[in-house]
């Protein structure tokens, strides 16, 4: 993704922030290339509190992700017996 790409991006990110009052919230995607883009916004004024939850909320979107996978492989394995 190119500079100028990223900077519409995280505006548009704003935007959605702003409109369902959220904040301290962090983006990671892959492009059709395969190339992997972290894009962090902190929707109030960037501090260390907010940089903080950003980076707990990557935690906990890798343990939601985690517990999705396990049951999915529970039931597939459950379902070979």
């Amino acid at each position: 993704m190119e500079k100028d790409s990223q900077i519409a991006f995280k505006a548009e990110l704003r935007e959605l922030f702003e409109k369902y009052g959220l904040k301290d919230g962090s983006f990671a995607a892959t492009d059709k290339e395969g190339r992997f883009h972290a894009l962090m916004t902190l929707h109030e004024a960037p501090n260390i509190a907010g940089l903080f939850q950003s980076v707990l909320n990557i935690g906990r979107l890798w343990q939601h992700a985690r517990v999705v996978v396990k049951d999915i492989l529970d039931d597939f394995q459950g379902g070979m017996k």
